[in-house]
């Protein structure tokens, strides 16, 4: 018997449910169960990312992107990658980008209020201290505040992002 193209894909549909259980067992056997389930909605069985999860890039929602690139670029150090439609996108050494900025949906958007949802402050990991101390003396250089933490300094992005340069 053949099957149409549309019978073949409502076969395969039908069967996701069960190839995802399946899936999620298998991963469950291994121990990644926490992170399949970050990535399903349905499951609220978690009350934190797991200890040790490292992201390794982000975007973020900014009011104005030059001053988005003013502040990342010029104060933070990070290295511009590529910009286009909106959107720029910056790394450390020399990888496509670590950091994505864009104004898609929040041009002109004021500092964030710390009460409302978003996103409070990420952190940038410095591989050796001396590096970490050019970075602090490049932010003191450039106006920006910098508060003292135990393992490194924060400063706050135009928006109200806390930045936190820490140690390794």
């Amino acid at each position: 018997m053949r099957l149409s193209l549309n019978s073949r894909i409502s076969a395969i549909t039908a069967l996701l449910p069960a190839l995802l259980v399946m899936l999620v067992v298998y991963i469950g056997a291994t121990g990644w169960t926490v992170w399949m389930s970050l990535t399903n909605s349905r499951i609220p069985d978690y009350a934190k990312a797991p200890d040790g999860m490292r992201i390794g890039h982000m975007h973020l929602r900014v009011g104005d992107l030059a001053q988005a690139e003013s502040f990342y670029h010029g104060t933070v150090g990070l290295d511009p990658t590529r910009k286009r439609n909106g959107a720029a996108f910056l790394s450390s050494g020399r990888y496509h980008h670590h950091l994505g900025m864009n104004v898609w949906q929040s041009q002109g958007a004021g500092q964030r209020d710390d009460q409302t949802t978003g996103l409070a402050w990420f952190s940038l990991v410095m591989a050796k201290q001396d590096i970490l101390a050019a970075q602090v003396e490049r932010l003191r250089k450039g106006g920006t505040q910098v508060t003292a933490l135990a393992d490194g300094v924060e400063a706050i992005d135009p928006w109200g992002t806390r930045v936190r340069l820490l140690r390794v």
